[in-house]
């Protein structure tokens, strides 16, 4: 599997994103080697901090602890900082790959600086200077922070990122997106694409983090979804339409994956409903 990056449109997207939030960001491929990083927001508060070594080395751990933490979970991660300051990381998602990581910051928790003199008493800095470089970060609620990971993991560089993956694999892929109401069945599946049940199995791993079955049913759903937003179709023609041909168990599945019924999703998303009670 080979990922590739439009750096120049990132470049842009980046810039713009940050000019619109006033937040630092970086963008990260999956070994965590730095990208792209949009730096000039970086608060006052920050840059006193990695004045120092030992600072630099702190962050450096911190940043390196949520990375991972993010790679293990394949979710959006949000913790506060050895100075008292929350930044966060999401992982970027293209064709359901993790492609590479955002890393967002830094913001400021609240108005309660009172903690934050004990862990940074080593910078010798008086409070009223902490007080007011701390006052100057960003201040995001963590609902806001939350929308802002879905836009950035979800949308914002869908259209920037390239991945090739191996041939087999790629063949198996095309056939699935193609015939959802056809065999999917693991020995079809193979014989499509010539190649073993041990090694497409561990391709679906490897590459995706799942198994085949769990594969297919997201793009079931995925689908599902699109034809509920853009289409006038029956929730039962929809089911047919991405191989459920039982609509009970095409509901039961949709709910499954999303929370909610297909003809819930197809009003939220057309806005005729803004909010569904948690169930």
């Amino acid at each position: 599997m080979n990922i590739r990056y439009d750096i120049e449109k990132m470049k842009s997207i980046i810039s713009d994103f940050a000019n619109i939030t006033g937040l630092s960001i970086a963008l990260l491929d999956t070994d965590f080697k730095t990208i792209i990083t949009y730096a000039y927001n970086t608060p006052e508060f920050c840059r006193k901090i990695q004045n120092f070594e030992c600072g630099m080395q702190l962050c450096y751990h911190s940043d390196m602890d949520m990375l991972r933490e993010c790679r293990r979970t394949r979710h959006f991660v949000s913790h506060v900082c050895h100075a008292g300051i929350i930044d966060s990381v999401m992982p970027i998602f293209k064709d359901m790959v993790i492609s590479g990581y955002i890393m967002l910051g830094r913001i400021r928790p609240s108005e309660d600086i009172r903690d934050i003199y004990e862990k940074i008493a080593w910078m010798n800095e008086s409070k009223e200077a902490l007080h007011e470089s701390y006052m100057k970060i960003a201040y995001l609620n963590q609902s806001q922070l939350e929308s802002i990971s879905n836009l950035v993991s979800n949308s914002l560089f869908a259209n920037a990122i390239t991945i090739e993956f191996d041939k087999p694999l790629q063949i198996t892929l095309d056939y699935i997106a193609q015939n959802l109401c056809g065999d999917l069945s693991v020995t079809n599946l193979c014989r499509i694409s010539h190649t073993s049940k041990n090694m497409l199995y561990r391709s679906f791993k490897e590459t995706f983090d799942c198994t085949i079955n769990e594969y297919i049913t997201s793009e079931r759903i995925g689908k599902a979804k699109l034809l509920l937003e853009t289409t006038e179709q029956t929730v039962q023609e929809i089911g047919e339409a991405v191989g459920a041909e039982n609509p009970a168990h095409f509901c039961r599945l949709f709910k499954k994956n999303t929370g909610i019924s297909p003809t819930s999703f197809r009003k939220e998303v057309r806005g005729e409903i803004t909010e569904i009670a948690a169930k």
